[in-house]
């Protein structure tokens, strides 16, 4: 744009200055030849040259302000695990007479399978080790383990993983329907493409919107 542009009636994205990063306005026409105003309406001012082909984003008093293509379905990796440790803190929040309470201070000790069979990112555990529940959380989280999220399974269900992971994802997807997520499935803990453990639980896949709202 330049000194002087009249702008009609518009909205433009596009650079307005030297940032390299656009902006969203309005273009709101002027009266006879005066050239108007253009009101900035996104001042989060988004980045050119997004790498993500799916997105989306909304304020903190949930309007949306941006998306792409917010509707695919797609595998959604190790955003897996926000679910996982929503579940978790959730279980930790209950009354401690609730039979689902989770003590974040409980410990199990870690089996073989968490920690010699799931690929991927680890914290790493080591077969034997003993392991809060709040450290396991961390660790989800933060280092992205693959093999902690497989051990909030089990710390929550116990037994082999053909019974924890099971009931662990029948309860992810029971808590995505109630969130209103529609075109998610979940099935494992950590956000891999194939089940690690052999189990035949369906596909994996939520879409941006879905994920905005977990």
């Amino acid at each position: 744009t330049e000194s002087g542009d009249e702008f009609g009636a518009a909205l433009c994205f596009g650079r307005f200055d030297n940032t390299n990063k656009g902006t969203f306005v309005v273009g709101a026409p002027g009266e006879d030849s005066d050239a108007g105003m253009v009101h900035v309406i996104a001042p989060w001012r988004q980045v050119y040259g997004l790498s993500g082909a799916q997105s989306i984003v909304y304020d903190c008093e949930n309007n949306l302000v941006f998306s792409a293509k917010p509707f695919d379905q797609v595998w959604i990796a190790s955003i897996t695990k926000t679910m996982t440790c929503l579940i978790a803190a959730e279980r930790s929040q209950l009354p401690s007479n609730d039979p689902r309470y989770l003590d974040l201070d409980a410990e199990i000790i870690i089996p073989e399978w968490v920690a010699d069979e799931i690929p991927g990112s680890q914290v790493p555990l080591s077969e034997g080790e003993r392991i809060n529940l709040r450290d396991l959380m961390y660790t989800c989280m933060m280092l992205s383990g693959n093999d902690a999220a497989n051990a909030i399974a089990y710390f929550i269900y116990g037994g082999a993983p053909e019974i924890c992971v099971t009931a662990f994802v029948t309860e992810m997807n029971q808590r995505a329907a109630q969130l209103g997520m529609n075109d998610t499935h979940f099935h494992n803990p950590a956000g891999l493409d194939n089940e690690p453990v052999g189990l035949e639980l369906g596909e994996h896949y939520s879409t941006p919107d879905d994920m905005a709202k977990l």
